[in-house]
Order: C-alpha cells, then structure tokens, then sequence
C-alpha cells in the first residue's frame, strides 16, 4: 500500500470539508481529511518502518495532508541540524 493509499484509507470526507473551509486559498479538492490524531500516528510509524525519510525527499506534495505529515515527520527529527535542513527544504513548498 502506498503512503498515499494509507491517508485516503483514513480520509474523513466531512472533517476534509471542514478544513477545507478554514482555508479558503487551497482548493477544496486538496484536502483529504485525516485527523491530526492520526497524522502523527502515521508520522511515527513511518519512522519506525523507515519511510520516512523516502517521504521527505518527494517534494512538492499533492495534498494538504501530505504537507501535514511532512511537518509532523520534521517534528519528529532528533538531528537539530538535518532537521533545521530539511524545513528550509520544505519551507517553500508551505502554503
């Protein structure tokens, strides 16, 4: 199952219209509705399965949730230097 596939498996379509309008500027179809809850949930797993850092290379994302994830992944980095490195990577791709 692709990384993608396991969000959309966790998509709440009400809670993805709710975020969609708290954010006017992205465009609806850009959100998939996973709960915070479960992004980190997804973000540490991804760390113990090494996922992770294939995920952080793949730059820009499609989805907001993506965006989402890739945040909750930096937080997780125990290398202050690679993670400092890796949000000014992604700093560009932030909306």
């Amino acid at each position: 199952m692709t990384l993608q596939e396991r969000l959309f498996a966790l998509r709440d379509e009400n809670y993805a219209r709710f975020q969609a309008k708290l954010t006017p500027t992205v465009p609806a179809e850009s959100f998939i509705g996973v709960r915070v809850p479960e992004l980190r949930a997804l973000a540490k797993t991804l760390w113990k399965e090494g996922g992770a850092e294939s995920f952080l290379s793949e730059l820009p994302h499609r989805y907001y949730d993506e965006n989402m994830l890739h945040a909750l992944l930096l937080s997780e980095m125990k290398d202050f230097s690679a993670c400092i490195r890796e949000t000014e990577r992604f700093l560009p791709y932030v909306d």
